[in-house]
């Protein structure tokens, strides 16, 4: 495993930000079954810090011996403890060169949205608190974020997008808060907008899963900055929403969420997350009528390719969804029980737009698809996902993919074998290579910014 680093080597191409769990069996669907084995004794501590070389060595930045000494803290230097940091994301850089740095506590009860400022041209271990933010909602388990969401002369504002999973029909929903730099005379100031509580019953395909609303993640699209797209994996649906400015107390300009469409996927398929494919083009052939993207179905272990069509912004199906398994699988009797060896998690698109990075839990794999495109007979382009090769993650659940800014390494963050793993990618044929491993105690997310 990789060495403990104390100060930034100049060799340090990216600084990665990783998410974990702070308290044993977390976040496991088969838990009534006994849970994914693991060694439970060991448990994250908070938000780290790690470093990426040019040759894809990794290490932790800040010091100490079981991780990086990331400094948590108000601006007084007082410590912020934080459970179940399980998943963050990091804002683009504003005029001054800082980023936001968001996470929130994957928790039942007493959840909260936590947002930091960080400066990683001056340190990048030391993270300045900036507020704790009450989430109604339970097991909030995802962040998207939008730059400038108004536009015009309104910037330096961070629109943030907080999916919560719930644990019972009454209590998943997704939450936005505005953040801005100036908004308070030179403070930073963060405030809630809106929070849409989800209820009802799901699709109830899948009785162990999906009984009730479950929002997972939201994503954008290229291209479009008014709208985002909300991945529930209890009611088999991609939900369409639209940024709409409004006003809120004391006339400060803010935007809310309206539903402007819905995406059916196969019942008990359960869709985790959607992404589109990056550098979309007028003379590319996959952009002609839309942006394509691809959804992880984690139930059924299988990819969904969609588009996002000019015409009219809603989301079509182009191509039945393609297992990221092999067909023997599985041969362990071990692991049928857990939904038949099938729990799919994350999904990635190299920066190119012309591979596809898919992970699968269990099995711990990772598969490489490349998007292709054919002519049928009415003289129209159809689209389809091909398998380039399968590989071991070379982990114990790979929880979460992180593509590299320049699409040069794919690292991927494994909860149960309490890793991180970097892997080098050939962007000829897609193929990867295993360039170091890092421990990581219940590792759950990784963020890459450029060093």
């Amino acid at each position: 495993l990789s060495p403990i680093m104390t100060s930034i080597d100049p060799s340090i191409k990216y600084i990665g930000y990783t998410g974990c769990y702070t308290e044993p069996k977390q976040a496991d669907p088969f838990g009534g079954l006994g849970g994914v084995p693991h060694d439970d004794t060991k448990i994250g501590t908070s938000i780290q810090a790690i470093g990426v070389s040019k040759d894809g060595k990794l290490c932790y930045l800040g010091g100490g011996e079981t991780g990086g000494n990331v400094k948590v803290q108000q601006s007084n230097g007082e410590k912020v403890v934080l459970s179940n940091p399980s998943y963050l994301e990091v804002s683009q850089c504003d005029k001054d060169g800082k980023r936001y740095l968001c996470t929130a506590s994957e928790v039942d009860k007493g959840a909260n949205m936590y947002s930091f400022v960080v400066d990683p041209t001056k340190d990048p271990t030391t993270l300045i608190h900036l507020s704790t933010i009450p989430i109604a909602t339970s097991y909030p388990c995802h962040f998207g974020m939008i730059s400038d969401p108004l536009g015009g002369d309104v910037k330096d504002q961070v629109l943030t997008i907080v999916c919560s999973y719930g644990r019972d029909e009454d209590n998943a929903g997704v939450s936005t808060y505005l953040m801005n730099s100036k908004d308070s005379g030179d403070s930073d100031c963060v405030s809630k907008i809106q929070e849409i509580v989800y209820s009802g019953n799901g699709s109830k395909s899948n009785l162990d899963r999906q009984l009730s609303a479950h929002a997972h993640s939201t994503a954008t699209c290229p291209g479009v900055s008014n709208e985002i797209f909300m991945a529930d994996l209890g009611k088999d649906s991609i939900i369409q929403y639209q940024l709409e400015p409004s006003t809120a107390t004391g006339g400060r300009s803010v935007v809310n969420l309206k539903e402007t469409g819905k995406l059916g996927v196969p019942l008990g398929s359960g869709p985790r997350s959607l992404t589109f494919r990056p550098c979309a083009s007028d003379d590319d052939v996959f952009s002609e009528k839309g942006v394509i993207g691809v959804v992880s179905l984690e139930i059924k272990a299988s990819l969904l390719l969609v588009r996002r069509r000019v015409h009219d912004g809603c989301l079509e199906i182009l191509q039945p969804p393609v297992s990221i398994l092999p067909e023997a699988w599985p041969t362990d009797e071990t692991i049928v029980k857990f939904n038949k060896g099938r729990w799919a998690s994350d999904v990635v698109w190299s920066p190119s737009g012309k591979f596809v990075f898919a992970a699968a839990r269990l099995h711990n794999s990772i598969s490489i698809f490349e998007l292709k495109h054919n002519t049928n007979d009415d003289g129209e382009a159809e689209f389809c996902l091909e398998l380039v090769e399968r590989v071991s993650t070379g982990g114990e659940t790979p929880r979460c993919l992180c593509m590299s800014p320049e699409g040069d390494f794919l690292l991927i963050a494994h909860q149960h074998s309490h890793d991180i793993t970097c892997f080098q990618i050939d962007n000829e044929i897609g193929k990867l290579t295993l360039t170091d491993k890092l421990e990581h105690p219940l590792a759950a997310c990784l963020k890459l910014i450029p060093a």
